[in-house]
């Protein structure tokens, strides 16, 4: 049985936001990885600088896949909303939220 277009472009928005709420889940949880007690009470001033200057990459990287996936779900989103309001399809599209 083949899938009309709206069920489709529901399905497309489904994945969008689950992709987006997996890369949300991954980059906290490498930003927010545990320390052994070891590792905290050894480590070195440079380690720690080491430790944020990766912690730092990670948000860079982290905010520009977020922010193209948040594209992706707004697409999706528009694909919707366009069969029944064009003009807040354009809007949707248009919206670029602010992290």
């Amino acid at each position: 049985m083949p899938l009309s277009q709206d069920d489709k472009d529901e399905i497309r928005l489904l994945i969008a936001r689950e992709l987006r709420d997996a890369v949300k889940g991954a980059v906290s949880a490498i930003l927010n990885a545990p320390m052994s007690l070891a590792q905290a009470r050894y480590s070195r001033p440079e380690d720690m600088q080491e430790q944020e200057a990766r912690k730092q990459i990670v948000r860079e990287i982290g905010d520009s896949v977020i922010k193209s996936v948040e594209a992706m779900v707004r697409e999706a989103d528009a694909r919707i909303v366009e069969k029944t309001d064009p003009e807040r399809a354009d809007r949707i599209r248009s919206m670029v939220p602010e992290f």
